[in-house]
């Protein structure tokens, strides 16, 4: 009776797990396309307050940070590449932002634009990584 009662827990503890896991990935994911969002708002956030946006730079500037948010959570997710080819497409796509921002942004507001630090604080300013790379 006793191993009855223990086969029964298990299984029920068991079943419990297994209809959880789909629950807590879901939420899982969830999570980390929040953090993105919360990323690029704070993001525009940021150039809103340090580049005077305008109301029509506004939705333009938060479409481009998507579209780049979009690209590299796809990117991170490809199994395929190496690390190097990983990184030369992450250049690629940081290029394509800037020249997205040179359209948008005013020549004073780019010029601002190109000294903030980059996202995730990648070591010292946008200007100062262009020039090592030089």
């Amino acid at each position: 009776m006793k191993m009855t009662k223990i086969g029964l827990v298990a299984a029920l503890v068991a079943g419990a797990m297994l209809v959880a896991t789909p629950a807590l990935n879901a939420q899982e994911n969830k999570d980390k396309k929040g953090k993105g969002a919360e990323m690029i708002k704070e993001r525009l956030d940021k150039m809103n307050e340090e580049l005077k946006l305008t109301a029509e730079q506004k939705p333009k500037v938060e479409a481009a940070l998507k579209e780049q948010g979009e690209k590299m959570r796809a990117l991170r997710e490809d199994t395929s590449l190496s690390q190097e080819d990983r990184r030369e497409k992450f250049r690629g796509m940081r290029e394509d932002l800037d020249k997205k921002m040179k359209g948008i942004l005013t020549t004073e507001q780019y010029e601002k634009y190109e000294k903030m630090t980059p996202p995730g604080g990648a070591g010292g300013k946008k200007g100062d990584r262009k020039k090592k790379d030089n």
